[in-house]
């Protein structure tokens, strides 16, 4: 179902995720929104969204390896908000939105299981 909202080759790679060069495939990214609860018309957002980490001027590498307690914040702007109705007003940023919840769940797990997608390259 998620692969009705995707362009392209399930075993495309998207971005490469430091700091062990994971491979986010089209399939790992679905699978981590699937696990995270997205509905299956939030995989572009996610994909574009998994593609901004994997850019060198975003410096995966340094958030992922730094001993400073940071974490990636995910700002949604433009028609796309109100098309998947973000929650953009007062309690934004906790629980009772779908989008805003699973979304910012599932770019969290393509972060935490890129040694899975470590291994899917190694196989």
């Amino acid at each position: 179902m998620f692969y009705q909202y995707s362009k392209g080759d399930p075993q495309e790679v998207l971005a490469i995720l430091p700091p062990l060069q994971g491979k986010a495939t089209r399939e790992k990214i679905a699978i981590n929104g699937v696990m995270a609860g997205c509905l299956p018309h939030f995989m572009p957002l996610l994909e574009k969204a998994v593609m901004g980490l994997g850019d060198e001027k975003f410096n995966l590498a340094g958030v992922n390896a730094t001993t400073h307690p940071v974490a990636v914040c995910t700002i949604i702007n433009g028609p796309v908000r109100n098309e998947l109705e973000f929650n953009s007003k007062t309690g934004y940023l906790g629980p009772g939105n779908l989008p805003n919840a699973t979304i910012g769940r599932a770019i969290r797990f393509c972060l935490l299981n890129y040694h899975d997608l470590k291994r899917s390259m190694d196989s």
